[in-house]
Formats: structure tokens, C-alpha cells, sequence
């Protein structure tokens, strides 16, 4: 997807996470974040579906993780596109402050929050 037609803007994030699904777990390495979403890299015997719902944890520190509701947006060789459906508040702080650190327009992060909160579901 171009960046032109994203919603949200991306910011690159280097690390692992750890994503379950119904009947398995996976250590994934997190290559961005967004607002709205994450791209993982997979594990190459994951086995997942775009109809399961994920949990994402991505811990920063010792005692602070973002916690992520997901669904499948797409996947391609080992890597795939993940839809944010919930989040906790705590973690939507250190989401917010991650992308505001990487974003170079903080009024662009104020926009895409409000187009989150006015999202039909």
C-alpha cells in the first residue's frame, strides 16, 4: 500500500513481541507501528488465518508492553500486515508517545487520532 493512501503514518519500530492466537504463540519481530496497526515479521512455520484475532505484546521496559488486539490485514513471505481492534489505554499512551517521537509534524499525529476516534467500527 502506498504511503500516500495510508490512513495512519508508520514509524519504524525494531524489536520482538510476542503474538497468540487461538491454538498458538509466536515470537515475532515488530518492523513498524502505527496507530492503527503493525507490520510483524512471522516465524516461518506460522500458521495463522484472517480470521483469528491476535494479541500483540511488545514490551518497551521491565514493566511496560503495548497490548494490541489484531486481525490479519494481509500476508506475504513471512511478513504480515496486522489491524489494531482494541487497546487498552496505558498502552495507547505508549503507542501515541512512540509515534509522536518518530513523527516529524505532531499536529499530522493529532489528525490521525481524531480520525481513530470518529472510525465506525
Amino acid at each position: 500500500m502506498d504511503q500516500e493512501r495510508r490512513h495512519f503514518t508508520r514509524v519504524s519500530f525494531q524489536g520482538d513481541a510476542y503474538l497468540e492466537w487461538h491454538g498458538g504463540s509466536a515470537t515475532v519481530g515488530v518492523r513498524d507501528l502505527s496507530l492503527n496497526g503493525a507490520l510483524l515479521s512471522l516465524p516461518p512455520d506460522w500458521d495463522g488465518s484472517d480470521r483469528e484475532i491476535y494479541h500483540l505484546t511488545i514490551p518497551l521496559a521491565d514493566d511496560i508492553s503495548i497490548h494490541m488486539q489484531l486481525t490479519l490485514a494481509h500476508h506475504r513471505g513471512g511478513v504480515a500486515g496486522f489491524h489494531c481492534h482494541r487497546l487498552d489505554l496505558d498502552s495507547m499512551s505508549h503507542l501515541r508517545r512512540l509515534v509522536e517521537l518518530n513523527m516529524q509534524d505532531p499536529s499530522l499525529l493529532r489528525r490521525q487520532l481524531a480520525d481513530l476516534i470518529h472510525e465506525t467500527p
